[in-house]
């Protein structure tokens, strides 16, 4: 009778207590409205999309410079203007900065796009990641260099010739 009773209140269907461990651990939750568990791969992002995009006004600030630059050059061959130069150089050295800053972002987000757990965009990604390491490398260049001829239009500038 015991066993009657005990079976009358076990409300599990017939299942053994094993068993409802393996059916209360699995797993399986698509019948449960809780929500699934997180996976890794779940939840992909779109970083390599915006390590490319952020690669490109990189290399979109340099061509920028160098157009201004051969402008600056041609526009007035046998004369000089020193004070516009001046703000060019300027201009040129501030380009860099933001230049160096949008390869660093595309270098970082190219980076993130490579995750494992990422699986969107990964050839960009990868693009972003080495497109974003040579802009920096050129960029650091480059600004050591228009460092070194803002100094020495200033120099010239102050030394009155």
């Amino acid at each position: 009778m015991s066993a009657k009773r005990g079976r009358a209140c076990d409300d599990s269907g017939g299942h053994s207590l094993a068993q409802r461990r393996i059916r209360y651990d699995d797993d399986d939750y698509d019948d449960i409205d809780i929500g699934h568990p997180h996976r890794q791969d779940e939840h992909p992002t779109s970083a390599g999309m915006y390590g490319f995009i952020f690669s490109l006004v990189s290399a979109g600030l340099l061509v920028v410079v160098v157009i201004l630059w051969i402008f600056m050059q041609q526009e007035e061959p046998g004369r000089q203007n020193l004070e516009r130069t001046r703000w060019m150089m300027y201009w040129f050295l501030l380009m860099d900065v933001l230049s160096f800053f949008a390869a660093l972002t595309a270098t970082v987000m190219g980076g993130r796009g490579l995750a494992a757990s990422n699986s969107l965009y990964r050839g960009y990604s990868l693009t972003a990641l080495i497109v974003g390491i040579i802009e920096m490398l050129f960029t650091l260049v480059f600004g050591f260099f228009m460092t070194c001829a803002v100094l020495v239009v200033e120099l010239m500038r102050n030394a009155g010739g």
